[in-house]
């Protein structure tokens, strides 16, 4: 499963990985999820914290702004959203 291989390697890079839907948010029409990346891989005292309308968008937006800290470097290629959540239709 590539979700859990991915996890897996932002682990390995010192990041954690928290993502829920928010059952308040979605019965008020909100954008009901949200995606937290945090620990020392990210550096002293960072995070990045993305709201959304689907897990898809909030990791899209995250591994972006994995991608612009220092140390991180670039991850597997076969780790993207086509592979991790599967065609868009």
């Amino acid at each position: 499963m590539a979700l859990q291989e991915l996890m897996e390697v932002l682990g390995g890079l010192g990041v954690t990985v928290i993502f829920k839907s928010d059952h308040e948010r979605l019965a008020l029409g909100e954008e009901p999820w949200t995606l937290v990346f945090s620990g020392p891989g990210l550096g002293e005292d960072s995070f990045i914290r993305v709201d959304g309308a689907s897990l898809r968008e909030c990791m899209e937006f995250a591994l972006g702004e994995l991608g612009q800290i220092e140390g991180i470097g670039s991850l597997p290629s076969h780790l993207n959203s086509e592979n991790i959540f599967g065609k868009e239709i």
